[in-house]
């Protein structure tokens, strides 16, 4: 994301030339347009500095684009200084900066490598919308079409510049592609003077600064080139239209500088100050920084989604005993035919200790055994909320005992079960609670408190990585992931809600490359994958009982393909499927469909 923070620095030295702008203004007049286009086409000569830290000859093509990006620029300047001269900058601004923002969208729908998924188009319609709010005036009187005309007109030039530009970037390095686009600014300056009329205007406008004046414009020129310099470079780095849509950071840096300088010099850059005024601002600023976070948070994490190649399984004793299936003969399955190397075993105490301090882990042995001789790793989640509907797996005995002696009942039957494991080779994580921290299921109130003593525990017993869940459309993430080694999120693409029935969550991979950075800026968390990848239908009752019709709306075998496509798009290493028993359900019943996808999905997995 080093493309944004390069782009703020753009316009914050941007800000800083404008509060310089008003200023020498206050004491000059503005020059005439084409004097200042002038003086602007030959400030392009700087870039030429840059030739021997690695300018190289891009070919003859790629320097003709780069040097049309370069005249396109100076032609959009032309546009602006008219309209600015006519109608000052503050009622210019707006339009240009909204128009050019706008003019760039539209551009990025023309090539695939400049299109901006959902998610970042959500980022820019905030930054657009701050922007105009933070940087809107009333218009009073004048000539509305044509400070319409000019201004648009000068976007226009201006988006075409960047977007040619944009094309350059991707053919050359920074440097070679940076000096030649001003290099084309350069040379529409130099063939101005061939035109009498606008060499005399040029000559008339040399006294136009002078005095003290000559130190300030000097170095308001410097700040613009470093700006100029960081905004191209952050197009270089970034999306074009994005970093255009950034600027209404200017504004909200204008609105503190402009605070600062009123102090001293109160005539030159007094401001309006009324509620509505404040309000306005303050939802813009609301608005720019949203987006702002959006931004710095919504890139694929390098360090924690790679690529998922590595797929497993949640396998449940008792949701498969509910589906009225020999649950013995559905892990076999699942480990001999589907071939799956990954399991999640969830030890429920309901089985291990269905009376007080009398424990039986007959099923769980098999399970285990079972694994280890085929060289299944497994996931093993303890605690009383585990996977499977009630989610809260408690014994009717413990149920009845007062908090504090089912807190020791909870912590003895997870210090049993690990003791019980922890040397097995076959485990190779512990997985403490199932989605702790999401109020889903017939549970007892929550206590963080609880979890902390459990997972404290945990790692006091045996040394291997610990998992903590959390719901993967529902939750930031933060407090499961701070107490985990890995975190482990859920993945559901459609719910059954009893408000509103089927329900498509519409949400782009990058929402959960947001969240992994958010999880990782606020915890230590050293890896990230999907604990629960949904793999079967989610409708008003039990998945086996759903009537036809809505199995098929809400899980398909199209959808099967579609949610692996996302999983990895998504990107996290490891994704456990929700669903096996399922399937196994269904090749029963005659539907092999989904048994045979599944079966593709785990010969190809790691």
């Amino acid at each position: 994301m080093t493309w944004l923070f390069v782009a703020l620095g753009a316009y914050l030295c941007f800000s800083i030339t404008t509060v310089l702008d008003k200023f020498i203004l206050s004491k000059n007049r503005l020059p005439s347009p084409v004097s200042y286009a002038f003086y602007s086409g030959m400030f392009q000569a700087f870039a030429f500095l840059l030739i021997p830290f690695g300018f190289a000859w891009p070919g003859t093509y790629t320097a003709l684009l780069a040097l049309f990006a370069g005249m396109l620029f100076i032609i959009a300047l032309l546009f602006l200084f008219n309209a600015i001269i006519r109608f000052e900058a503050s009622k210019v601004a707006p339009i240009v900066g909204s128009a050019l923002s706008i003019f760039l969208f539209a551009l990025s729908f023309t090539r695939e490598d400049f299109r901006m998924s959902s998610f970042e188009i959500t980022a820019f319609a905030l930054l657009v919308l701050g922007g105009v709010l933070i940087s809107f005036r009333r218009l009073q009187g004048g000539d509305f079409l044509k400070l319409f005309g000019l201004s648009a007109s000068a976007a226009f030039f201006f988006a075409l510049s960047y977007f040619i530009g944009k094309i350059v970037y991707g053919q050359t390095d920074f440097i070679s592609g940076f000096v030649l686009m001003r290099a084309g600014g350069f040379m529409v300056a130099l063939a101005m003077l061939a035109i009498p009329q606008i060499r005399l205007k040029i000559k008339s406008s040399v006294n136009a600064v002078a005095g003290k004046l000559i130190v300030i414009v000097g170095a308001n020129k410097i700040i613009a080139a470093v700006g100029l310099v960081s905004l191209q470079y952050a197009m270089f780095l970034g999306n074009v239209t994005l970093v255009q849509a950034m600027e209404g950071t200017q504004y909200v840096f204008l609105i503190f500088l402009t605070a600062i300088l009123s102090r001293k010099w109160h005539h030159i850059f007094e401001e309006q100050v009324t509620i509505r005024i404040i309000a306005r601002k303050t939802i813009a600023v609301l608005l720019i920084a949203l987006g702002l976070f959006m931004l710095a948070f919504s890139e694929k994490p390098k360090d924690l989604a790679t690529d998922t190649k590595t797929f497993g399984v949640t396998f449940s004793q008792i949701y498969a005993s509910d589906m009225g299936l020999d649950w013995h003969e559905t892990y076999i399955a699942l480990l001999d035919d589907l071939g799956i190397k990954h399991l999640r075993i969830p030890a429920y105490w309901t089985k291990i200790e269905a009376n007080e301090n009398t424990f039986d882990f007959a099923d769980l042995d098999w399970q285990i055994m079972e694994a280890e001789k085929r060289d299944v790793d497994v996931v093993m989640v303890v605690g009383y909320k585990v996977p499977r509907w009630p989610e809260c797996h408690i014994p009717d005995w413990a149920e009845s005992k007062p908090r504090a002696e089912f807190e020791q009942a909870v912590l003895r039957e997870i210090e049993t079960v690990v003791m019980r494991y922890r040397d097995n080779p076959a485990i190779s994580r512990w997985q403490v609670e199932n989605e702790p921290f999401l109020k889903f299921g017939v549970c007892p109130p929550f206590d963080a408190a609880l979890l902390d003593e459990e997972i404290a525990l945990v790692r006091s017993l045996d040394n291997r990585p610990i998992i903590v869940t959390d719901s993967g459309e529902l939750s930031t993430w933060i407090q499961a992931s701070k107490r985990a080694d890995i975190f482990g999120t859920t993945m559901y693409r459609t719910i059954w809600s009893n408000y509103v029935g089927q329900f498509t969550y519409p949400l782009p991979p990058e929402f959960f490359h947001f969240k992994a950075n958010i999880a990782r800026a606020f915890g230590d968390v050293k890896k990230i994958i999907v604990i629960e990848l949904q793999a079967e239908p989610w409708g008003p009752g039990l998945a086996h009982a759903l009537a036809p019709e809505v199995e098929a709306q809400s899980f398909s075998p199209d959808k099967f393909h579609a949610t692996m496509e996302y999983v990895k798009t998504v990107g996290f290493p490891e994704a456990y499927l929700w669903g096996g028993e399922w399937w196994y359900f269904k090749k029963t019943k005659g539907d092999d469909r989904f048994w045979d996808i599944a079966k593709e999905i785990y010969r190809a997995s790691e």
